[in-house]
């Protein structure tokens, strides 16, 4: 299950678990079902986001590449860290990419 997917799975369920904890104590169920609608179609709506050290083009294997952390990106042609991601990050594949 990719971040996403556990976010958008967090919001589905943390509004009925909060009533359920905290009944209905002044709250507007339609503006609450409202917000958990809204937040639901932004997360649903985003892109996946592809952090380096999971992108095809982030190289932790040549040598001299992998220095404190940080690792050589063939697409951007600098160096990275393993957490930090860009608009052009893709994927690794099982195959050879």
């Amino acid at each position: 299950m990719t971040d996403r997917e556990k976010a958008i799975r967090a919001v589905e369920t943390c509004f009925d678990s909060w009533i359920d904890k905290h009944g209905y104590e002044g709250l507007d169920l339609h503006k609450v079902e409202r917000v958990k609608h809204d937040a639901l179609e932004l997360l649903k709506a985003q892109e996946n986001i592809v952090r380096c050290k999971a992108c095809k083009y982030w190289d932790d294997t040549s040598e001299g590449r992998y220095i404190g952390g940080w690792c050589f990106c063939d697409r951007l042609k600098f160096s990275t860290s393993p957490d930090w991601y860009c608009a052009d990050g893709e994927e690794k594949t099982d195959a050879a990419d």
